[in-house]
């Protein structure tokens, strides 16, 4: 699997998904399906690079200024989009197809403008709100250009304490590579495990097997010993084969204690606490969730070679859904504070409001030092906005020009997302994708929210 289908289970691909879809469904029970990904994982995408977020392009030019625009853009994956319409919303200026890397060019440009990128076929747009910098990159949530590599590793653990496995303890085998990462459950009887890998890039990616085994107890999932873990280097995988030699040997591994505080916004309930154990190239194996209502923590962690831990939380109330993480942390960290912040509120307009037209205006609670992702969706064949802002509210962005006007007398809904920490739309607009920036290659922590969903019918 990717880099986004790496990330634990509450960070899950999917952020955006579209009308009609199972997730949709899931959305409107109010269920929240995961933050970035992770899921997004949900959130590093393939051969994704460390980018400063603070960072507004170089010389970036104040507002008024007029100048050339040359960007990218990239999906989900962080393949480049090639093909694609790109246009300065507002303008006269004619629009521009991105070229076979992503990469494309407009003159003449007036800072702050407004950027888009629109798919006729699937009447799908991404939209860019006030930015300033001269090289931004569009991440589009929705696709995953270029060819998916995949791969088969199969193998067998060697481990510290001998199989079969009794009930209380369990081993998970991992693959970590600069394209990708995959974890899977080891057979308990014998040892042996099975990897399906899918990466964008190269036909052959080359990295490192990990394996871990611990006892927990089985009413709280908590882990109570670590009792092996192993590694090694220079396993390469190649485009369509398997490779039948994932073995690995196991030997006593250390334990440590990892404590700590997760506060939640006023007004919110702490839903649940995960743990995850990192390694070099982003290797992850997720250990486990805590759904106790207690905010302070002490578990105990795996004091292996070169290991870290990914605490994660989440927190919701009625009107949002959040979540937050922490990354690069000690496996003996005490004192480690994680705060979950509230996530965007809905204001204005109503639920099933009607007559709502491209001048509409749509506001919300914004979160503090973050960005939102603001979505309106209709049923299959109607155009879909995806709009990226700083803001605290904004209209349904006119594409008449690029063939997705608003459709009359159509049932749409709209929600927002939010992701940070971001200091502007600009930071949001980095060389990795805003995604790639906020995870920072995990050395960054961050956190993300949702709104509940409306619904609102446009004018006749």
């Amino acid at each position: 699997m990717s880099r986004f289908d790496a990330l634990p289970s509450l960070y899950a691909n999917h952020y955006f998904p579209k009308e009609g879809s199972a997730m949709i469904k899931t959305q409107k029970r109010e269920i929240f399906r995961g933050l970035l990904v992770v899921a997004c994982c949900l959130l590093l995408s393939a051969g994704c690079k460390k980018d400063d977020s603070t960072a507004t392009g170089p010389g970036t030019p104040g507002p008024g200024a007029t100048i050339t625009v040359s960007g990218k853009v990239i999906g989900s994956n962080n393949q480049p989009q090639s093909g694609v319409p790109v246009l300065i919303i507002g303008t006269s200026i004619p629009s521009v197809n991105t070229d076979a890397n992503g990469n494309f060019t407009i003159s003449n440009v007036t800072t702050p403008y407004n950027i888009a990128v629109v798919d006729g076929a699937s009447k799908a747009s991404l939209v860019y709100k006030g930015l300033t910098r001269s090289d931004p990159t569009l991440m589009w949530i929705d696709v995953a250009p270029g060819t998916p590599r995949t791969a088969t590793l199969n193998g067998k653990i060697y481990p510290a304490t001998a199989y079969p496995e009794p009930p209380t303890r369990k081993s998970k085998a991992a693959f970590a590579s600069p394209e990708l990462n995959a974890s899977t459950n080891v057979n308990g009887t014998t040892g042996a495990y099975s990897i399906n890998a899918t990466w964008y890039g190269p036909t052959t990616t080359t990295g490192t097997v990990y394996a871990l085994q611990w006892s927990y107890n089985t009413t709280t999932n908590l882990p109570t010993s670590y009792d092996g873990f192993g590694s090694r280097s220079g396993v390469s995988l190649l485009d369509a084969t398997t490779n039948p030699n994932g073995n690995d040997t196991m030997s006593v591994v250390s334990s440590a204690t990892f404590s700590g505080n997760v506060t939640v916004a006023s007004g919110y309930t702490l839903n649940s606490k995960s743990l995850s154990v990192m390694f070099a190239n982003n290797g992850i194996i997720s250990l486990f969730s805590d759904p106790t209502p207690s905010s302070s923590f002490s578990y105990l962690t795996p004091d292996a070679p070169g290991a870290t831990m990914f605490l994660s939380a989440s927190a919701s109330k009625p009107s949002g859904q959040s979540s937050a993480f922490r990354v690069g942390l000690s496996p003996s960290a005490t004192g480690v504070a994680l705060s979950v912040p509230a996530a965007p509120e809905l204001s204005l307009p109503i639920d099933a409001t009607t007559g709502v037209t491209k001048s509409s205006l749509f506001s919300w609670t914004p979160v503090t030092g973050g960005i939102q992702v603001v979505i309106f969706q209709a049923g299959a064949g109607k155009p879909r906005y995806l709009v990226l802002t700083a803001a605290a509210a904004d209209s349904i962005p006119d594409l008449t020009a690029a063939g997705l006007g608003l459709p009359a007398a159509t049932a749409y809904t709209w929600s927002v997302y939010s992701f940070g920490p971001f200091a502007s739309a600009d930071a949001a607009a980095g060389a990795s994708g805003f995604l790639g920036a906020l995870v920072g290659l995990f050395t960054s922590d961050g956190y993300t929210g949702r709104s509940s969903i409306r619904s609102f019918t446009t004018a006749p």
